[in-house]
């Protein structure tokens, strides 16, 4: 069987721009799951803090952001296990299928109607583990398809990256609504239903990307690795059983301290991780120096991310508690807008008389329905609906830097710098209604902060995944894509610890968010022109 980009390049190809075949099947089933897990992630804090008449668990609103953040950061940890059971067990392909089937019980457990903590724990370590399980898989796959050195990679993985936002667009819309305005475990079971159609899309559409790659692991296990692996393992799970059990008997066995060992524990693991990668005698000296390389931005994507989570935990409970989520529809302002809108496509087409009448009755016709049946109009926007403001600016902006990126030439250390600039920007823009205002009750602030840190999410995310691709050791591609999702779970362990410092002082929390991202981006240029020289 032909090597990946080779085996494509004789058949159709996908999507546009000469994408190989298989592509737009791997992004539709990774859609289907960010559809599933960002529209859990829409539902999820409000119903642990809502009380139980409302159909939540009524757990305090710090505590459950914690464990909101935490479950956020276990999933992209165990994303480094889904790379080693790819690349050392499975493959691939059975890995993605194996990482769908839990995602779907661990939605089906979250649907059943019982308020129980413990049933919300189950389904959480389910959801964990086949998330992580298929995430990281799935952009090894995308991987696979090219060839080295394929000028087509970074277009690919930012045609993945419009496939997850358009995912995390729609989820907060269907399922947040129905699920804070219906009903939690509605919400729950729709995200099951939405996992098993992406399912069914990639085990039917399995043979556009069927090669070696995708197929059997890159490294698979010897024999003799097998008592090794035994002996960490035993260790690792005989140290935890330690340090619970001198919890207990210290009295300080709960859910906060729980929490706090998590987040120690996912913060010091990636860098052991690294060390365990760069020491193994399966690499050689380039693929060391790569490592190296990649450490700089690993550390610098993990500060972004403590910035961007900010969206799903701290906005999420502003656009809940402190802002006016209902507006006033102004006919004069539809009307000037529909305006612009004829006049824009009258001047681009050349009509004639006919058409040109056709056009203006159309909009007188519009014009008549909009004041008829909008003037005046009130509408409420729920809350779980600000959790698709940042997969909508993904949107726009991608064709938009798509374009750039063809025009304009940046090393990844730049990008990753700029990125992480526009997130601190963000967080101090947040300043001008915290301070200034004293008033955060137009969400248009929370808006337009956003709408800032996306664009650094625009630097940094589809270029960092494939910049893992391309400097990953030979033999731990998958466990390397498993490893950069490694900054996500280390920024949302960070976040589970800090976020308690928002109720003490919003102002000083974004202050310091804000002179903290831009250091880091000052910083990185500093490495850059050092390294270069």
């Amino acid at each position: 069987m032909l090597r990946g980009s080779d085996y494509y390049l004789k058949k159709s190809n996908d999507i546009s721009n000469n994408q190989p075949q298989g592509l737009s099947s791997l992004i539709t089933t990774e859609t289907f799951e960010r559809f599933t897990y960002y529209g859990t992630r829409s539902t999820l804090l409000f119903y642990m803090y809502y009380s139980i008449s409302s159909g939540g668990l009524n757990l305090s609103t710090s505590t459950a952001a914690s464990i909101f953040s935490i479950f956020g950061s276990m999933v992209y940890l165990i994303s480094v296990f889904g790379g080693y059971i790819s690349d050392r067990f499975l493959g691939n392909q059975s890995t993605v299928s194996l990482g769908a089937i839990l995602i779907i019980f661990g939605q089906i457990f979250l649907s059943i109607p019982f308020f129980n903590l413990y049933l919300l724990i189950l389904s959480l370590i389910f959801l964990t583990f086949g998330t992580g399980l298929l995430k990281p898989t799935i952009s090894s796959m995308i991987g696979n398809l090219y060839g080295i050195n394929d000028k087509r990679q970074d277009s690919g993985f930012t045609y993945l990256m419009s496939g997850i936002n358009l995912g995390a667009l729609l989820s907060p819309i269907i399922i947040g609504f129905i699920g804070t305005h219906v009903n939690f475990h509605l919400g729950f079971l729709f995200g099951a239903i939405s996992m098993t159609i992406g399912l069914l899309i990639y085990q039917k559409s399995k043979f556009k990307y069927i090669n070696d790659d995708n197929i059997y692991p890159s490294n698979p296990i010897e024999p003799y690795d097998i008592k090794n692996i035994l002996i960490k393992s035993s260790i690792c799970l005989i140290g935890v059983f330690l340090i619970s059990l001198l919890m207990f008997e210290l009295g300080s066995f709960n859910i906060n301290n729980l929490i706090t060992f998590i987040s120690v524990l996912i913060i010091i693991i990636p860098f052991l991780y690294f060390l365990f990668i760069f020491f193994s005698n399966k690499i050689n000296a380039k693929e060391k120096h790569n490592l190296w390389i990649y450490l700089f931005l690993f550390i610098s994507a993990t500060m972004f991310w403590i910035i961007e989570e900010q969206g799903s935990t701290v906005f999420a409970m502003m656009a809940n508690f402190n802002t006016n989520n209902n507006f006033h529809v102004n006919f004069y302002v539809l009307e000037l807008t529909l305006f612009l809108i004829f006049s824009i496509f009258i001047l681009k087409n050349k009509l004639n008389i006919k058409r040109l009448l056709t056009c203006l009755s159309i909009f007188v016709f519009i014009s008549i329905c909009m004041y008829i049946f909008l003037n005046n109009l009130y509408i409420h926007i729920p809350s779980s609906w600000f959790q698709s403001i940042n997969p909508l600016f993904i949107l726009i902006y991608t064709p938009l830097f798509a374009m750039m990126w063809k025009k304009f030439h940046f090393s990844s250390i730049i990008k990753f710098s700029m990125g992480i600039g526009f997130a601190g920007l963000g967080c101090l823009f947040m300043l001008i209604p915290l301070i200034f205002l004293n008033s955060i009750s137009n969400p248009i602030w929370i808006l337009i902060s956003i709408g800032i840190v996306s664009i650094g999410e625009m630097l940094i995310s589809p270029i960092g995944l494939s910049v893992t691709n391309k400097l990953a050791p030979k033999y731990f591609k998958s466990q390397m894509m498993g490893m950069s999702y490694l900054s996500y779970a280390s920024a949302q362990a960070i976040n589970s610890q800090i976020i308690k410092y928002y109720y003490l002082s919003p102002a000083t929390y974004f202050t310091i968010l804000g002179i903290f991202g831009l250091s880091i981006g000052i910083l990185l240029i500093c490495i850059y022109f050092f390294i270069k020289k």
